[in-house]
């Protein structure tokens, strides 16, 4: 394995799990400021979502650990080594715009296609016996089939072992028809995903990355670019998890105490049953949003929420007045 292979490989899964934590860190920053006066909302290691976590981790691995390496040396072979010539700035315009158009709009439409898919697909793996998810209630499948197991005193009668092929393929049936399930499911996260946020996404990384990318093709040599990269992508994996992620748990929460405001106002104000969904506001996806331009046109993302930018910049202030 070359060095700039393994380099990435074991630094890009750990560079966007930090990214994932401190845009789950943002959520409950937001979510906190929300809050009515008087509460308060912590971040603890308890409430975060380490499957999500995992993931992301994960499409550091295929995205920066896999990828990156491979097509910066084919920027290398066809525009040449931009450290090392004297006539660099067309060759590292070239490259920058070549990152822009062919690397940017792939790696931005995997990360928000197989998040949503690799996510479902983890949970459901842990609910079907992975890593502490298993049910320990005694009317689950897996506690009735282990059953005999935990008493060897007893002996498994005729009728047991005679049905115990027919339960097993019923279980089988049932774990299949469950993967399918969640493999449906997961893609129809991710393309909701995909068309709900790839331009949102792909269009912010115009003025992110050219600067960055100007340093990295003249001053960082091959090996050491994907870790580079990877460095600034604390913050950009930041801002993909959040577009990955539009809806929340506490986001969830809070939608459905609207919901239920909405519905006891509508009670108290006599209004007929068929009034009441009239008087919900709609969601953002309802109407579509128009595609953000850059960071001064942006100031909300694409589900109605103020602009990462402005999260991140109200999460800076709040950890240095908490850091005080």
């Amino acid at each position: 394995m070359s060095k700039d292979v393994a380099l990435a490989a074991i630094s890009s899964p750990l560079i966007f799990a930090m990214g994932d934590v401190m845009a789950q860190r943002m959520e409950t920053t937001r979510c906190q400021n929300e809050k009515e006066e008087g509460e308060r909302l912590e971040f603890k290691a308890a409430s975060l979502n380490l499957e999500r976590t995992m993931v992301v981790g994960s499409q550091g691995l295929l995205l920066n650990g896999l990828m990156l390496p491979v097509f910066y040396r084919g920027l290398d072979h066809w525009f040449g080594d931009t450290t090392k010539q004297a006539n660099w700035r067309m060759g590292v315009a070239k490259k920058i715009l070549a990152t822009q158009v062919v690397y940017m709009p792939v790696s931005t439409a995997l990360f928000l296609l197989v998040t949503p898919l690799l996510e479902v697909l983890v949970g459901t793996a842990g609910r079907r016996g992975g890593w502490g998810a298993v049910s320990s209630s005694p009317s689950s499948p897996s506690s009735s089939i282990s059953s005999p197991r935990s008493s060897p005193s007893s002996s498994p009668t005729p009728s047991s072992s005679s049905s115990s092929s027919p339960l097993s393929s019923q279980i089988e049936g049932q774990t299949e028809t469950t993967w399918r399930g969640s493999l449906e499911t997961g893609l129809e996260k991710g393309l909701a995903d995909l068309r709900g946020g790839f331009w949102h996404c792909y269009l912010t990384s115009w003025w992110f990355w050219p600067i960055s990318d100007a340093i990295n093709f003249r001053l960082i040599p091959l090996s050491y670019r994907p870790l580079w990269d990877s460095v600034i992508d604390i913050v950009w994996t930041s801002f993909m998890s959040d577009a990955a992620h539009p809806a929340s748990a506490s986001e969830e929460q809070k939608s459905g105490q609207q919901n239920e405001r909405t519905a006891a106002e509508a009670v108290r104000k006599g209004l007929p049953d068929d009034s009441r969904t009239a008087t919900a506001r709609p969601s953002q996806s309802e109407g579509g949003s128009a595609i953000p331009w850059p960071l001064w046109e942006s100031w909300q993302d694409p589900n109605g929420r103020p602009s990462f930018w402005i999260r991140l910049f109200q999460y800076v202030q709040k950890v240095r007045t908490d850091t005080k």
